[in-house]
């Protein structure tokens, strides 16, 4: 309700705070640190609950009995809130062996994929899937998603000792002068290309989320 109520206020009444945005986490932290500050932002709940009781216990008491169990849980939701968004401990992961060369095999396998199939023929760029059942089927197109994924691999499997760092600098390389040959609208890549001709797949268009996941990965 408060933000129904926030949102038509600004849209026709106000015009003011139309871009102001908080994402949840911090929002989250913010109302809610400490029980006081939980209650001072949560005080409809109780409040309600209050004259609904009194309302109930002046006209019809016998009604209480079945309003009582909601009305307390209103009462006690600033308490739950409070409760449930305390920040959880991170406790440190303790790996046995087995464990630890279960995960190393598995980012092995997971960098063979990228080792195996991201190469000239492909522009140094990696091709949406590969297709094992019935018929082995290379997917020879490709996102902006997928080309900041396998950037980050690259640098992964640097870190993990997979390649060296001469190996690292030039795969990064092909993938960074292919990037800059591609066709691109206002500086933005199209969300699908042909990892063989560089040749955007109809129909042409912009993902945001594509794009942002490129940009992200890339920053990062």
């Amino acid at each position: 309700m408060d933000a129904i109520l926030r949102t038509i206020w600004r849209m026709l009444i106000s015009r003011r705070k139309l871009l102001e945005w908080d994402h949840s986490l911090n929002a989250h932290h913010k109302e809610h640190k400490d029980l006081i500050t939980s209650y001072r932002s949560m005080w409809a709940e109780p409040l309600s609950a209050v004259i609904l009781f009194g309302v109930l216990l002046y006209l019809s008491p016998v009604r209480l009995i079945a309003a009582s169990p909601i009305l307390l849980l209103w009462c006690a939701a600033p308490f739950i809130t409070w409760i449930v968004s305390r920040p959880l401990i991170n406790k440190a992961a303790i790996l046995n062996a087995e464990q630890l060369i279960f995960l190393q095999k598995l980012a092995r396998k997971t960098w063979a994929f990228f080792d195996h199939f991201v190469t000239a023929d492909d522009n140094w760029l990696p091709p949406d899937n590969y297709q094992e059942d019935r018929a082995e089927m290379i997917a020879h197109r490709t996102s902006p998603t997928n080309i900041g994924l396998y950037l980050l691999t690259n640098l992964s499997a640097y870190d993990f000792g997979f390649i060296t760092s001469v190996q690292f600098l030039e795969r990064t390389h092909h993938t960074i002068t292919t990037l800059q040959k591609m066709e691109r609208y206002k500086g933005h890549f199209y969300n699908w290309y042909d990892t063989q001709t560089l040749v955007p797949l109809h129909p042409k268009y912009i993902s945001t989320v594509d794009s942002g996941n490129l940009a992200g990965i890339c920053s990062h």
